[in-house]
């Protein structure tokens, strides 16, 4: 399923601006008449994109949770929030952090070595793609940030009381985008406000 959601992705990002000089930093796509993927810029090629989260896939299985952040630029960090509001027994996981992604299509084996690992690049853009896999456990005290997690895909009806969010960070380690989606994406809870973000 993850690699059918890439490619369909790689391909949409393949054709960004390729006929177009009408981007503008901030916009969330080329101009309508184009009908095709960008993150925003004022070139044809959009090499120089504002950070943009475009999207979230997630899903679960009995072993855990997989979570696919997407979005133009490169990102130097991403985090994903975890709040069970709607249960009057609430459980929070706060800052799972994604791997670095793998590194983009065309990178030189020394800018591997280098630890360059931001993303991809294609003719028509920069782009990223962090990819994170929690297992689940069955105490809190086996919950490690980045790599397990409380929650249970197979217990009835948990998924529906989640409310999650991702945040990505740029070169200087400020907030540069942040997506809320689930139960009450406007939620506020316990010093994290999901509400601030964009609701996908």
């Amino acid at each position: 399923m993850r690699k059918i959601i890439l490619a369909s992705f790689a391909l949409a990002l393949g054709t960004a601006c390729k006929d177009s000089t009408t981007c503008d930093s901030g916009d969330s796509g080329c101009a309508a008449t184009d009908d095709t993927f960008t993150g925003g810029d004022d070139t044809a090629d959009c090499t120089d994109c504002a950070l943009d989260l475009t999207a979230v896939n997630w899903n679960c299985d009995a072993t855990g949770y997989w979570y696919d952040a997407y979005m133009v630029g490169w990102q130097y960090g991403t985090e994903l929030y975890i709040y069970q509001t709607g249960s009057t027994q609430p459980w929070y996981e706060y800052g799972h952090e994604f791997p670095a992604s793998t590194p983009w299509s065309g990178a030189t084996a020394q800018e591997i070595a280098d630890g360059d690992t931001r993303g991809y690049y294609s003719d028509y853009g920069y782009w990223d793609n962090p990819y994170m896999f929690l297992s689940d456990v069955d105490s809190t005290s086996a919950v490690v940030l980045g790599s397990t997690t409380l929650y249970e895909c197979e217990e009835a009806g948990r998924n529906d009381t989640l409310t999650w969010s991702v945040v990505v960070y740029d070169e200087n380690g400020a907030e540069a985008d942040c997506a809320s989606w689930g139960d009450d994406p406007s939620a506020n809870e316990e010093g994290y406000n999901f509400g601030r973000c964009d609701v996908f």
